[in-house]
């Protein structure tokens, strides 16, 4: 059982999960770790093994991207179409707005991930690169 989710490192209105936000979780576990152990007791497995999961998750996004996680951008699956509009958007690729009708979205972010790594984030599916 996987203990991360994408949905745990996204909100409403976001696209992406933020490597900052990862980070944040790892380095919030690893001072929960340290106290309990500190403090004689035995960390809660659950904490270890997310933890665990976070940190072998960073290493593949690095190795995947050949670039520093801080760097990485990171797509859940299911927002990969409205990150494709937002990447359009940012790009100045084209008047979005008169586009609209004309773009079939699901093909254009099919395109995309060509640009993309696949990876696992727990039970869920990222699009990863630097």
């Amino acid at each position: 059982m996987a203990y991360i989710a994408a949905d745990d490192f996204t909100t409403t209105g976001q696209t992406g999960i933020f490597p900052a936000d990862v980070n944040e979780r790892i380095e919030y576990l690893k001072k929960t770790i340290r106290e309990a152990q500190q403090d004689g007791d035995e960390p809660f497995d659950e904490d270890v093994q997310e933890y665990d999961e976070l940190i072998a998750f960073r290493a593949e996004v690095e190795q995947a991207t050949g670039a520093d996680f801080d760097t990485a951008t990171i797509v859940p699956d299911e927002q990969f179409e409205d990150y494709a509009r937002e990447y359009a958007e940012e790009a100045a690729l084209a008047d979005i707005n008169f586009l609209v009708p004309f773009v079939k979205w699901d093909k254009f972010a099919d395109s995309l991930k060509a640009d993309y790594r696949r990876l696992d984030f727990g039970d869920d599916l990222v699009w990863v690169r630097a």
